[in-house]
């Protein structure tokens, strides 16, 4: 069910506010900013408790990632963002917390909404971005790669080396961008795909500091435990018991 965590939020310049919700599950969270905001005008992070499922990604790398798919708007003063988290089920009292921070320009607006306890067997993903030109990241289903200040990186001819258990490449960030821009439903020359691994794959990122693009932005799956799993199922039960005896 889609459920409101917050309308209309004004952020002073540099200031954070955290939106919390209680529920049993989440599975996306969306995300309006107004006026003010810049590419790299804010930063989201999510987390279930102690657990922290988004680090404080740039807004601007999730919109890039959110336009591979579609519903991606920003038009430099009005940002709408979706993040599909997969299906994380929530244990022990664990609350959703979804903190918007503002960068150097204040964020006059800001409308925090989420789908949540919405019955499914989808695994649960986090989003990761790192700011190391060297790294190496576990269970990697997709990587994308950016300038933290949004500028332009269809022209960095600077190779990044990335491996896997199975192949190892060196594309330049100009063949990121051609890959993302084939790919994306809002194509944009300040994003670049590196790879989409069928199945999590832990990958390893080099490429030099003096790249234009500073940024990459892991979407990776995450392990579960039995107890979310049976979590899990038994609301998968219940709406289908819901459905049989015509409550919905």
């Amino acid at each position: 069910m889609l459920v409101t965590l917050g309308t209309n939020q004004a952020l002073g310049a540099n200031s954070a506010q955290t939106f919390p919700y209680a529920c049993n599950s989440v599975q996306r969270v969306f995300i309006k900013v107004d006026d003010d905001a810049t590419a790299s005008g804010y930063n989201v992070t999510v987390q279930l408790g102690q657990r922290t499922i988004i680090n404080g990604a740039s807004g601007f790398g999730l919109l890039c990632f959110n336009a591979l798919y579609g519903g991606d708007e920003f038009d430099g003063s009005e940002a709408h963002l979706s993040i599909d988290l997969g299906n994380h089920e929530l244990l022990d009292n664990e609350n959703l917390y979804v903190t918007v921070t503002a960068g150097s320009a204040a964020l006059t607006a800001v409308d925090v909404s989420a789908l949540v306890d919405e019955p499914g067997n989808e695994l649960p993903i986090r989003y990761t971005e790192y700011s190391d030109n060297t790294f190496t990241a576990e269970n990697v289903k997709m990587a994308l790669c950016f300038s933290n200040g949004g500028s332009a990186i269809d022209e960095d001819a600077t190779n990044c080396e990335i491996r896997n258990s199975i192949s190892s490449s060196s594309p330049t960030f100009i063949s990121s961008t051609s890959w993302y821009s084939s790919t994306a439903i809002h194509p944009r020359n300040s994003a670049g795909l590196l790879c989409s691994n069928p199945v999590p794959l832990t990958t390893s990122f080099n490429y030099p500091s003096s790249a234009t693009v500073d940024r990459i932005l892991i979407a990776s799956q995450m392990s579960t435990t039995a107890r979310a799993v049976a979590q899990g199922r038994r609301s998968v039960q219940q709406a289908k018991q819901a459905v049989t005896r015509g409550r919905i």
